[in-house]
């Protein structure tokens, strides 16, 4: 299911099975997708009103699926600080050169 998420995020789209929504219920959102959709705000994605529905649907657990894929996808979780050190020339103040 995690290649199906991937695949979906990568195309625009967000993987959403049949299996793991609820029943419709209250037209409160809960308070988890209302994380998620923050999250996903901070990453620079943003939910129709159909997926939100769907998402508010879905258990814990699979939003917080959701919420680790996009992260993955986007490889925000990668430390990128020791390969950019290495690609920034240092610049050397040496005597008698003017800078």
């Amino acid at each position: 299911m995690n290649q199906l998420l991937q695949v979906g995020l990568r195309q625009k789209a967000l993987y959403i099975p049949a299996a793991v929504l609820s029943p419709p219920g209250d037209t409160d959102l809960s308070e988890t997708t209302l994380l998620l959709v923050a999250n996903l705000a901070k990453l620079g994605f943003g939910l129709s009103e159909p997926a939100l529905r769907a998402l508010d649907r879905c258990s814990t657990e699979y939003q917080n699926r959701i919420l680790e894929q996009v992260r993955e996808v986007m490889r925000v979780n990668k430390n990128w600080l020791p390969w950019s050190k290495v690609g920034i020339p240092q610049l050397v103040s040496r005597p008698g050169i003017i800078s």
